[in-house]
């Protein structure tokens, strides 16, 4: 990466205009040409390990970058709280292994199921998640994501899970065309036990 650096030099101090506007200071601090550059080199602070690849035209790549930005769940005087979302990628055989990529601060790392974050006693969470999906070459052409809603408590962590309360799903990809760009409202089911 290359950054340029130009600084201009002011205009003589016989110019009308700059006399008018501007006060260019003491002339022994003009700088001597007319412009300068400078040359930064930083390939030792962007380096491989950051994720930087170069494509080639040969190089094929099915990612897809779902945010997850909120959920309206309240459904009256006992509605749940704490939710977390849980998405995953299904197709015709089941769940996509290691489709998904989360970027932590650790580095990257593969997933099967991304975990949302959990707002504390909020049935209206706006999460703003950003997730990249990459969507293996040798898949069924049906994809969609599966996104489950759990409960999470605060308290007495020690009890099992009952598993999600509601449920969302949007295809990404039938009959090989990708889901178009924009913002869908997605329905969510509730979950009868």
């Amino acid at each position: 990466m290359c950054i340029r650096v130009a600084r201009i030099a002011p205009i003589e101090q016989t110019s009308s205009t700059l006399k008018k506007y501007v006060d260019p200071g003491p002339s022994h601090l003009w700088p001597r040409q007319p412009y300068a550059a400078a040359v930064l080199d930083l390939s030792n602070v962007i380096g491989e390990s950051h994720g930087v690849k170069i494509l080639t035209t040969d190089d094929i790549r099915n990612d897809l970058y779902v945010t997850l930005l909120q959920g309206d769940l309240h459904g009256g005087k006992g509605s749940d709280k704490n939710i977390e979302v849980r998405i995953t990628v299904v197709d015709a055989k089941g769940i996509v292994e290691n489709s998904i990529v989360v970027i932590t601060a650790d580095g990257i790392r593969w997933s099967t199921t991304y975990q949302s974050l959990v707002f504390y006693h909020d049935d209206k969470p706006k999460w703003n998640e950003s997730i990249k999906v990459q969507i293996p070459e040798n898949i069924d052409q049906n994809i969609h994501l599966r996104m489950t809603f759990h409960h999470k408590k605060t308290s007495d962590k020690t009890k099992q899970e009952k598993g999600p309360f509601a449920l969302s799903f949007v295809r990404i990809m039938e009959d090989a065309t990708l889901i178009r760009d924009g913002l869908h409202e997605l329905l969510i089911y509730k979950v009868i036990v």
